[in-house]
C-alpha cells in the first residue's frame, strides 16, 4: 500500500492496489491434525538472513525465561539459516520445503504465526496463516502489516521484542487466542481470490471510464 500511495502522489493519477488472494477452502483450520496441549509457534518461508528468522531464537529464549515448556516451533522452509536455527533452538521441528496438503496441514497445526521479515512487499504467508485460523505477528516494515487487522487477526511488531511479547500474551490468554483464531479465519474469507478479482475488475472499469472521459474532452 505504501508503494501505491507513493505512485499516486508522484503521478497525480488514480492508483489502486492489485492484491493477492488466498484460497480459504484449501487453507483451513479443519486440516489440523494435532490434538495435544503443545502450543505451536509457526513460521513459513525461506530460511535466509533477509527473512530475519533469527528472531525465532529470541522468541524461544523469552518462552524459556518465562519457565514455559509446553511449546514447540514448527518451521517450514529451507535456506542458509537452517543450520543456525538447528543449533540454537531447543524445541523445534524444521520440515524443510513442503507444499500442497502437507503445507496446509502445517499451517493448521500452528497456534500463532510469526513472520519477522522486514523485506516483503506483500507477505502472502500471513494470509495463508489467517485462512488456517492462525493469528499472525508481523513486522511493521513492508507489506505484511497491511494484511492483518491489528489486535483482531494478529499483531504488528514495532520492535523485535514485540514478537515474543505478543506470542507470550496469546500463550497466556487462551480465550483471546481462541477469539483471534476465529477472527483470523473471517479476515481471510474476505480476501478470497473471488473478492480480489472483484477489485481488479473495478480497477479496469475505472481505467476505461477515465480513458472515455479523456477522449470525450479531446473531441469537444
Amino acid at each position: 500500500q505504501e508503494l501505491v500511495d507513493d505512485l499516486g502522489r508522484r503521478t497525480g493519477r488514480a492508483s489502486r492496489l492489485m492484491g493477492r488472494g488466498v484460497d480459504p477452502e484449501f487453507f483451513g483450520p479443519q486440516k489440523r491434525t494435532v490434538n495435544d496441549s503443545i502450543f505451536r509457534l509457526g513460521s513459513v518461508g525461506r530460511l535466509r538472513a533477509e527473512k530475519n528468522v533469527k528472531v525465532l531464537v529470541d522468541v524461544e529464549k523469552a518462552f524459556i525465561d518465562a519457565g514455559i515448556e509446553d511449546y514447540e516451533f514448527l518451521i517450514v522452509g529451507e535456506g542458509t539459516e537452517r543450520q543456525f536455527l538447528e543449533e540454537n533452538m531447543k524445541r523445534k521441528v524444521i520440515t524443510g520445503f513442503i507444499e500442497g496438503e502437507p503445507l496446509a496441514e502445517a499451517y493448521a497445526n500452528m497456534d500463532v504465526f510469526l513472520f519477522p521479515s522486514e523485506t516483503d512487499a506483500f507477505g502472502n504467508v500471513a494470509q495463508e496463516a489467517n485462512a488456517s485460523g492462525v493469528p499472525a505477528i508481523v513486522s511493521d516494515k513492508g507489506g505484511p502489516k497491511f494484511i492483518i487487522s491489528e489486535g483482531i487477526s494478529g499483531f504488528v511488531a514495532h520492535e523485535t521484542s514485540d514478537f515474543a511479547k505478543y506470542a507470550l500474551e496469546l500463550y497466556r490468554d487462551r480465550k483471546k487466542l481462541a477469539k483471534m483464531k476465529l477472527d483470523s479465519r473471517e479476515n481471510a474469507l474476505s480476501k478470497s481470490w473471488d473478492s480480489i478479482f472483484e477489485s481488479v475488475y473495478d480497477g479496469y472499469a475505472e481505467a476505461i471510464k477515465l480513458e472515455q472521459e479523456k477522449k470525450a474532452s479531446l473531441t469537444r
